[in-house]
């Protein structure tokens, strides 16, 4: 677990525990339990069960809330909060103030199959190099792109044409970069930061609540 300016934590979790494991000390409500239940694949039932722990673990309780819009929250309109999972792992980034987002991916992972369906041109051209592709690269703006998703409350967003990302010339064990996110009549710069951990790349950032 780790602090962060203003009042942020974040945290991250690996999964080693059973289903039986993860519901010890976890106080779920019937719909909760129901909704557990109806999780078939138990890769997906260990993330929210270890989710549930581990916001447990922040705030001393584990419900989470979900707008319209599927996107997470704390309970009692204490404010929201992000959540992403990989690789056996789970992450949360809890704001007290400001809109959060994180995401995470191992680095082993290759996405340059994709790539052309969240980069722009000119961001592709920038994660090459002879010709090939730099798989860090794109996973930088991978996981920034998503980070920046889960903060701005838009729908329907655009990857490549909407979010640009101004990453770092080279990618070191942590650092900093930036995205602009355009929408009608906005044109916003969001500061990010991102670590190496244990394989992992981990992105998060945080705005203000419009």
């Amino acid at each position: 677990m780790e602090n962060e300016p203003g009042g942020a934590r974040i945290a991250l979790w690996q999964i080693k525990e059973s289903t039986e494991e993860l519901l010890t000390g976890l106080t779920l409500n019937e719909k909760e339990k129901e909704e557990i239940d109806r999780i078939k694949v138990e890769r997906r039932r260990l993330e929210k069960l270890a989710t549930r722990q581990l916001l447990q673990a922040m705030t001393g309780r584990s419900e989470i809330d979900y707008d319209d819009d599927g996107r997470p929250s704390l309970p009692d309109q204490k404010g929201p909060l992000s959540i992403t999972h990989s690789d056996g792992k789970v992450a949360i980034f809890i704001h007290p103030l400001k809109r959060t987002g994180i995401d995470m991916e191992p680095l082993s992972r290759k996405v340059g199959s994709v790539a052309n369906r969240f980069l722009s041109t000119a961001e592709l051209a920038r994660c090459q190099r002879d010709g090939q592709p730099l798989n860090d690269c794109l996973l930088l703006h991978w996981c920034a792109k998503e980070a920046v998703f889960k903060m701005v409350p838009e729908k329907n967003i655009d990857f490549a044409s909407q979010i640009e990302c101004l990453p770092p010339l080279q990618l070191h064990e942590s650092g900093e970069l930036s995205a602009i996110f355009r929408s009608p009549g906005i044109q916003q710069t969001i500061p990010l930061h991102y670590r190496i951990h244990a394989g992992m790349l981990l992105v998060w950032g945080s705005i203000d609540p419009r």
